[in-house]
């Protein structure tokens, strides 16, 4: 069985995501007497708060971002903004942010559930992590195969040296389409594109551990 052959998928996460927006959006409504549409821009925002300030909470944010453009687009824009104003990324006009400050400032009493009490936790963050490396290791093999169709290299060319030229496009390609991969550290990122390599069955897995070894070489002497 390979190192990612185990993995999940990640459906059953989003679900869960997607209960605690529902369940928070009701206690909103119920507790503050908004809006649907107002409640669900409150609960998305909380919930995204929340994830931020956890040690996994990039995969959840990201996820939460999935489900933003897909189940609820009409708030997308405001979401956004209110992400980037939280975080110090923008800043608003005076008048923009009293009003923005204003429409989070509590109605009532609320007890909102987080993403630990329904049970998102470090371990899904970690799944969801694998499932993008697996998405990722697919391509990478793809890549790879194409990679040696069109590249002819002369008989003395160590394979390391053609896995590192390898990798170099292949760190933008991750840095810009799996950033949960790209913030886990350049040994998570040389394991996905050893292991996209040895699923394509060539070079032999023997020449592929002594690449592995001069590349780890090299990693640990930087």
């Amino acid at each position: 069985m390979g190192l990612f052959d185990f993995l999940k998928p990640k459906d059953k996460i989003q679900q869960r995501l997607m209960n605690l927006i529902s369940h928070n959006v009701d206690m909103i409504r119920n507790r503050e007497g908004r809006t649907r549409a107002d409640a669900e821009y409150i609960a998305i925002c909380i919930i995204i708060d929340d994830l931020r300030e956890r040690p996994n909470g990039r995969a959840g944010h990201k996820m939460m971002m999935d489900i933003l453009q897909k189940h609820y687009p009409m708030h997308l824009n405001d979401v956004i903004t209110y992400v980037g104003w939280s975080t110090g990324q923008i800043n608003l006009k005076p008048e923009a942010e009293v009003d923005l400050r204003e429409r989070h400032a509590r109605k009532g009493p609320r007890e909102d559930a987080t993403s630990k009490t329904l049970g998102f936790t470090e371990k899904d963050g970690e799944k969801l992590i694998l499932a993008e490396a697996e998405e990722c290791i697919s391509k990478i093999s793809d890549r790879w195969l194409y990679y040696n169709e069109k590249l002819k290299f002369k008989p003395d060319v160590r394979l390391a040296e053609i896995i590192e030229g390898f990798a170099m496009p292949m760190q933008e390609f991750v840095r810009m389409s799996y950033p949960l991969l790209d913030a886990a550290g350049p040994r998570f990122f040389w394991m996905v594109v050893f292991h996209g390599i040895q699923r394509t069955g060539s070079p032999s897995l023997d020449a592929i551990n002594q690449a592995i070894e001069e590349i780890d070489a090299k990693l640990r002497n930087a």
